[in-house]
This record gives structure tokens, C-alpha cells and sequence, in this order.
């Protein structure tokens, strides 16, 4: 299997409670992104002011390349994970980009792995695993 794994950073700020749920502070602004291959390419994702210095946030010209990139390489044979990414980080990618069709079809052909409620790993079937049909757009 062709492994490829990522992650976002969100750049918003807040004070998390334990066992708190983040999404009461979405919508959020992204960061930074990056995707690595077993074995392979690492690239880190992010956008740039006028000087070519990162900007604090992702455009959502950049959040939707990186989802373009991450359904090219699913249609490539990759197997795309992410920790919690289906609870969060493709629900995130896809307010940013405005691609929610988009990230539900990445989201659908990818490897669930935690859940954001109690940050463990969870078994493909568990009733507990984020559905990426549960995606739903925030305003």
C-alpha cells in the first residue's frame, strides 16, 4: 500500500478545556499544511504575502491545491490518513478552500484515525469514527 500522510496547523488562537469541544471556536483559519509519502516526498504547504514571506493564514487558493494534491494522488493509488483528519483537518481544508465536495471525496476514500473527542485511535467500524458525510459547511 501507498501510504500518504497529513496534517494542518490552524492559526487560530484560543484556550482549549479539557475535554473540550474545539469546533465551538470554528470557523478556523489555516496555517500551514503538509503531506509526506512513505518513503518519499515531504512538502509543506502555505501561503505567501507580496515579499514572499509566509502569511499568516492559507488562501483558499492554496487550501484547495492542497486538496487537488491529495485527490491526484488518491487517483494515483495513495491511501491518504491523517490523524483525527476526517473530524478535522479535511472539515477545515475544505471551509478554507470552499471545497466541500471536494474534501468529502478525499474524505471518502481515506483511512479514518482518532477521533478528536478523546484523541484515540478508533477501528475503521467504530460508531465513534468521524463520517465524512457528516461534513457540513460553516459559516
Amino acid at each position: 500500500m501507498k501510504l500518504l500522510s497529513f496534517d494542518i496547523e490552524i492559526a487560530t488562537v484560543f484556550e482549549r478545556g479539557e475535554n473540550e469541544d474545539v469546533d465551538k471556536y470554528g470557523p478556523f483559519d489555516i496555517s500551514v499544511a503538509a503531506t509526506a509519502i512513505h518513503g518519499g516526498e515531504e512538502i509543506v504547504w502555505y501561503s505567501q504575502d507580496a515579499a514572499g514571506n509566509p502569511s499568516p493564514t492559507m488562501t483558499p487558493e492554496k487550501a484547495a491545491e492542497v486538496l487537488g494534491y491529495l485527490l491526484d494522488m488518491q487517483e494515483r493509488g495513495f491511501m491518504v490518513c491523517a490523524w483525527n483528519g476526517l473530524g478535522f483537518d479535511l472539515k477545515w481544508l475544505g471551509h478554507v478552500s470552499g471545497q466541500w465536495e471536494v474534501a468529502a471525496e478525499v474524505a471518502l476514500a481515506s483511512i479514518p484515525c482518532s477521533n478528536s473527542s478523546t484523541n484515540a485511535a478508533l477501528p475503521l467500524d467504530s460508531p465513534k469514527s468521524p463520517k465524512p458525510w457528516a461534513f457540513r459547511k460553516r459559516s
